[in-house]
């Protein structure tokens, strides 16, 4: 009894208007228990979005779908229209099938059919070359990429040959200019060794100076490397400086010699041999080896002989004057051998 009180006191909603509703219930004692279990689920109803009409359709019983008498009038109007409308556009399609139907005949629909076949096995065909045109374009893709991998590796190998090339042609302009400098150093040390070979070195370091006049030896002193050779009455020449001119005299005559033996063994490996001809040796032994060689003044054993007069080499029993003639043809001999030595001695390569 309790519960059918509470059902009774029960309030609805209408689902379009949302005004309360009074239900009879005792209509439907049948279908309580139902009611009371949709009850919650209809309360819940309010402000959804679903199509009413659908809802109704749906109820099973009218607590499933709450709806008030106008808002039920209003709907059932509308669907009227509705109603009316579908049925104006059925006639509408119905008269446009029958133009249709009159227009075209039986033969055109199975022309355009034929014609919608060809179609479609022409688009069938477009599809495969379509497919195909698609494999195609990835082949090329990956054929483009393939090609740009190459080209970049191929950039590379091109920077890295350009890279070998500029150091490997600053490295030959650097080769190329230490060969020039080489070569003015080469050209410089040929013009130097030419410029040497035409010296006369013994003349440089034996300066011998002689005061001659038309071949004749004047009354003077003679001079090597300063010092003088001899002995006037009015030149006191003091003996250490004499002594001193005789060891350069002897010094030239040894280094004279030698350069002699140096020259003839330049010329053959064979051994020098220079007979000793008493005091006048080294000019027989070069005469015998040189025939051209010949001295300015003739020597006679310990004296040299100027034209007719001779004068000897030692001071005693001699007069100051003639042995100082006789040191001045020693020197001016001497000085004529360095130019036959050095004149002999073959030119250098």
């Amino acid at each position: 009894m309790s519960t059918q009180i509470q059902t009774e006191q029960r309030t609805f909603m209408c689902l379009n208007c949302q005004s309360p509703l009074k239900l009879d219930v005792n209509s439907r004692e049948d279908k309580d228990k139902k009611i009371s279990l949709d009850v919650d689920s209809a309360d819940g109803l309010e402000g959804q979005s679903r199509n009413l009409l659908q809802i109704i359709c749906d109820a099973e019983v009218p607590t499933d779908a709450p709806i008030c008498k106008e808002c039920s009038d209003a709907l059932l109007t509308g669907m009227d229209q509705q109603l009316d409308t579908l049925e104006d556009d059925c006639s509408s399609y119905r008269q446009l099938i029958e133009c249709l139907k009159s227009k075209h005949s039986n033969s055109d629909i199975l022309a355009h059919r034929q014609t919608l076949r060809n179609l479609k096995e022409e688009e069938r065909v477009l599809e495969a070359e379509l497919q195909r045109l698609i494999l195609e374009e990835k082949r090329l893709d990956d054929e483009q990429l393939e090609k740009k991998r190459e080209l970049e590796c191929r950039t590379e190998e091109e920077a890295r040959l350009w890279r070998q090339f500029r150091d490997n042609h600053r490295r030959l302009l650097d080769i190329d200019e230490k060969t020039r400098k080489v070569d003015a150093e080469l050209r410089y040390a040929e013009a130097q060794h030419r410029k040497l070979a035409g010296l006369n070195v013994l003349d440089l370091c034996f300066h011998i100076w002689v005061d001659s006049t038309d071949g004749t030896i004047v009354l003077s002193l003679g001079e090597i490397n300063g010092f003088r050779l001899g002995r006037l009455p009015d030149r006191a020449v003091d003996w250490p400086e004499i002594n001193a001119a005789w060891g350069q005299a002897v010094l030239l005559l040894d280094v004279t010699f030698n350069s002699c033996i140096n020259a003839e063994n330049e010329c053959s490996p064979r051994k020098l041999q220079t007979d000793c001809y008493g005091k006048s040796f080294l000019y027989k032994g070069q005469a015998a080896q040189n025939p051209a060689f010949r001295l300015l003044y003739r020597i006679n054993k310990d004296r040299l002989v100027q034209g007719n007069m001779e004068y000897s080499a030692k001071m005693l029993l001699n007069s100051e004057e003639r042995w100082t003639k006789a040191m001045k043809i020693l020197l001016a001999n001497l000085r004529g051998a360095i130019v036959q030595v050095v004149a002999a001695r073959p030119p250098a390569s």
